[in-house]
């Protein structure tokens, strides 16, 4: 079954960046446990991004896992992760490059992270897309710390914008949680 959420207000801009910020929020009670999907689309993607060809045509989307487990011992609640750092960020050409989302889990969970592909409709990866460093001839090769988050891009070559997803999957002891 699906349910659908109204955004709240017209969005708040990030700054420094000009970001639109989107907040979604509603309280939803689960028919019991299993592994559910939370996923939005929004078909606003910017145009001209380097790694995703004809981007203003590509619809931009995000999933996200929730694992209730039958089992009391990890609790009934589960807070979504919460990203303290800006989604946004300058990269020079022929500069290092560092990020970090700064995530925190308010329950306590452990965070692990990796590079995944950009998705479009229906959460399906994007037809063609490319990883930063794989369209500038593996120059500027870009890396994840997949304990901290850390992102590393080595010199990147070309200016414009440039599309990643940095997937944080949550662990409560030993056990996936979302």
């Amino acid at each position: 079954p699906s349910d659908s959420i109204q955004r709240i207000g017209n969005g708040t801009i990030i700054t420094p960046f000009v970001v639109k910020e989107n907040r979604y929020v509603k309280q939803h009670t689960y028919p019991g446990p299993g592994t559910y999907s939370l996923y939005s689309e929004d078909p606003n993607r910017n145009g001209g991004i380097n790694n995703i060809p004809n981007s203003i045509d590509v619809i931009f989307s995000i999933t996200s896992v929730l694992v209730i487990s039958a089992d009391t011992e990890f609790g009934v609640f589960n807070n979504s992760v919460q990203l303290l750092n800006a989604p946004k960020d300058d990269a020079c050409s022929n500069a290092l490059w560092l990020h970090n989302p700064v995530t925190v889990d308010p329950d306590g969970d452990s965070l692990a992270y990796e590079l995944i592909p950009c998705t479009g409709s229906g959460g399906i990866p994007i037809m063609d897309y490319e990883f930063p460093d794989e369209y500038q001839s593996n120059h500027g090769l870009m890396t994840i710390e997949p304990f901290t988050g850390h992102v590393c891009w080595d010199v990147p070559l070309f200016f414009g914008e440039n599309t990643v997803v940095i997937s944080n999957t949550e662990y409560r002891r030993v056990t996936l949680v979302g």
